[in-house]
């Protein structure tokens, strides 16, 4: 039995932005590293910071699969019911084309 390598969790960064909070996830978008996407903003105080925007910068993601999907629609849905927006920046001609193909483009992509 062949087993996978193992892969170095994906960076995920999180700073403030002059209108809210940027997130910048560096490889891959995956089933390993979606749930952690969310996870990168609990510690921001995002909570309390009433109409802040969030910007994901895909400039440094080279794959994103279903869990991906579901890891962006999931903070989306979760951003919205506290009052505040997702922005997805620098998504490649691949990501905007498995948006458009799954019907997503116009729910992430506004």
């Amino acid at each position: 039995m062949t087993t996978a390598p193992h892969l170095p969790p994906t960076p995920i960064d999180v700073e403030r932005s002059a209108d809210g909070w940027r997130v910048v996830p560096r490889g891959d978008l995956d089933v390993v590293s979606g749930p952690r996407l969310a996870g990168a903003l609990d510690a921001t105080g995002l909570d309390g910071d009433a109409g802040a925007a969030v910007t994901v910068d895909l400039t440094d993601v080279g794959f994103v699969d279903s869990a991906g999907l579901r890891a962006l629609l999931r903070l989306q849905d979760r951003l919205q019911a506290q009052g505040h927006e997702l922005h997805l920046e620098a998504v490649d001609d691949r990501l905007h084309r498995l948006l458009e193909i799954t019907g997503l483009a116009p729910r992430l992509l506004g």
